[in-house]
């Protein structure tokens, strides 16, 4: 199979004879001798397509050819805009040999003036090309992009490289030359073949060619001769039949499409393990968060735990320290005579439930009535009841709580000396005198102090 021109080596030099070539230095395009082919240039629409084109090099075949057209190998060379088309064929049994030692990377078959091109001349003449198996001579004029004539000998073969040779080669050219009825000038000096140039990106190359001066001199890259594998102007110039040319195409196509799935699967595959790499990163990064969590997760229920003792502790707190300004304001309303026996607490409605003794039912009825008269209760229960000595009461209460915890404890105004209602009231109950009270009094004032049961919060 045929490699396509993106295959092909980049740069290797150039050898005519074909016969003698290795399939390792041949080039892409192979140039076959100009006197194999008859050559003639058409007249043509300058605004005709390339099919319209390929149409009349195929009608003038059939037209003037002496020879049947499928004993022909034939092409063409046409430049865009150009109003001729340079026409040429050769018999297929003269090129057959050289068409089966053609080596595997060949891409095109040309003759070796296919791809001259005219180099701006101001006048008509004469250019002269030169291998080891051809002399040519090229006529070309202003304004027309394709040689107008052409004109090729045969040559024994021999090679160029010795300084000998080229001179001899100089000799013929100047022999040749006048044998050319012309009166266009001839350019100074011949062409030779140096190299051939893919560029596999840009998809062209070119073909370098050095000049013979007729002192024997040799100048490198004197003329280079240009081509593009972007357009069929290759395929057209190409002398193989229309067979080989197809099957040629498609091979190519295929072998393009090819490396151009190739190239895709690479680039996916990149893609695919960058993203590969980067999901296992991704992946490592995720568990080592989720192992950080795992062994903080025992701090945080500690944290949590300890937040939340915290709060229960400040709330028991507040608690107790609600009941003890409760059991403090209460002894602020109690009147001298009346003492607290026992109380206790609800921490969670804030209830108080106080029970205790009065030296009379009046000192009993007055403490309610401070209780009510203070305002730092929302909800009082209060009952009395005479004893046989003195009174009992009982209190359920629900303070205040923004009321109660404005209170300054600290400056609590003195109680008044309830003395003289003492007195009273134990003149009217016909009990003991204020002097014989206030020694009782006395004792049980100690028993005015809260005797908490646990607060029962």
């Amino acid at each position: 199979m045929k490699l396509p021109p993106e295959i092909c080596v980049e740069k290797i030099s150039i050898v005519n004879s074909l016969s003698s070539q290795s399939p390792e230095k041949a080039p892409p395009i192979a140039l076959f001798p100009s006197w194999l082919f008859f050559v003639e240039n058409l007249a043509a629409e300058a605004s005709a397509t390339p099919e319209q084109r390929r149409e009349q090099v195929a009608l003038h075949l059939e037209s003037f050819a002496p020879v049947p057209a499928e004993q022909l190998l034939s092409g063409f060379i046409s430049k865009p805009r150009s109003d001729s088309v340079l026409c040429y064929a050769a018999a297929r049994e003269r090129c057959r040999e050289r068409l089966e030692k053609l080596p595997a990377q060949t891409l095109h078959c040309l003759p070796a003036f296919a791809l001259w091109d005219n180099a701006e001349v101001a006048a008509p003449r004469w250019e002269w090309l030169a291998t080891e198996a051809e002399l040519t001579a090229i006529l070309i004029e202003p304004d027309n992009a394709l040689p107008v004539r052409i004109l090729s000998w045969e040559r024994d073969g021999s090679s160029l490289d010795s300084d000998e040779a080229r001179n001899a080669l100089i000799a013929e050219c100047a022999e040749r030359k006048k044998e050319i009825r012309s009166t266009a000038a001839h350019k100074d000096g011949i062409y030779l073949f140096d190299e051939q140039i893919i560029d596999p990106k840009k998809r062209c190359g070119e073909i370098r060619l050095k000049r013979l001066n007729a002192d024997g001199s040799l100048v490198a890259a004197a003329r280079v001769l240009r081509f593009t594998f972007a357009d069929d102007s290759l395929w057209d110039a190409d002398i193989r039949d229309a067979a080989t040319l197809s099957r040629e195409r498609k091979e190519r196509k295929h072998a393009a499409l090819c490396k151009q799935a190739l190239s895709v699967c690479g680039i996916l595959a990149v893609v695919l393990a960058v993203l590969q790499i980067a999901l296992w990163i991704f992946g490592y990064k995720t568990q080592q968060l989720l192992d950080k969590e795992a062994a903080q997760r025992p701090q945080v229920a500690d944290i949590r735990a300890q937040a939340k003792l915290i709060a229960d502790i400040s709330k028991v707190q507040e608690n107790k320290l609600q009941t003890i300004r409760t059991v403090a304001v209460l002894n602020a309303q109690r009147p001298n005579g009346v003492a607290f026996s026992n109380f206790s607490g609800n921490g969670t409605s804030g209830t108080i439930s106080v029970t205790g003794t009065a030296e009379n039912i009046t000192l009993a009825k007055e403490f309610e009535k401070n209780l009510h008269a203070c305002g730092l209760f929302k909800e009082i229960v209060f009952t009395a009841n005479i004893a046989s000595v003195g009174a009992n009461f009982s209190l359920q209460c629900q303070p205040d709580k923004n009321a109660i915890g404005e209170i300054d404890f600290y400056n609590t105004p003195e109680k008044e000396d309830s003395s003289a209602d003492s007195e009273a009231a134990a003149e009217a109950e016909g009990e003991a005198t204020p002097a014989e009270a206030a020694p009782e009094a006395s004792e049980e004032a100690p028993n005015s102090e809260p005797a908490s049961e646990g607060d029962n919060q």
